[in-house]
């Protein structure tokens, strides 16, 4: 679990309030109610629930935002989950939504690398196939990233 100090605490309320999102969708994608064996929450909480309330960290509303974000441009459930799991293991990030590496063209989602020269490449999360850098727009430009660990660190939620 996360330490609380320096990483904000949101309740689910909050979270749907600040990323536009309904607040009976953020609450199930980090609790599924009577969940069978094939049904999971889509993130893990970086907090346990404390006496039954549940929080969510800074860095889980990013990943809420933009998974918002990639369903609201027809990106299906079931690959949001599949690319969320890959980039997890390839960024080796518990917030994979929240790295600066994430891109999108609205219906696939891309991790951007740098290669030895310097050279930014495209790669489909899930496929790895590469991409052409220019026919994508970054899909994060309303999130600041910290330059040493890559992850969002400030949200400018209005102008």
């Amino acid at each position: 679990m996360t330490a609380i100090f320096n990483n904000g605490v949101y309740d689910f309320a909050e979270a749907a309030r600040f990323t536009g999102l309904k607040r009976s969708r953020v609450r199930e994608w980090f609790r599924i109610r009577n969940a069978g064996p094939t049904r999971r929450a889509m993130f893990v909480s970086s907090y346990a629930p404390v006496d039954g309330k549940f929080a969510i960290s800074f860095l889980d509303m990013i990943d809420v935002f933009v998974a918002g974000q990639l369903r609201d441009h027809g990106v299906t459930l079931q690959h949001l989950r599949k690319v969320y799991q890959s980039m997890r293991v390839g960024l080796n990030t518990e917030h994979p939504f929240s790295h600066r590496e994430l891109l999108s063209d609205g219906k696939k989602v891309f991790m951007r690398w740098e290669d030895e020269q310097g050279r930014h490449l495209l790669e489909e999360a899930l496929t790895r196939q590469r991409a052409f850098p220019e026919l994508l727009l970054p899909f994060l430009k309303r999130i600041d990233y910290d330059e040493a660990s890559r992850l969002a660190k400030r949200w400018r939620i209005a102008e």
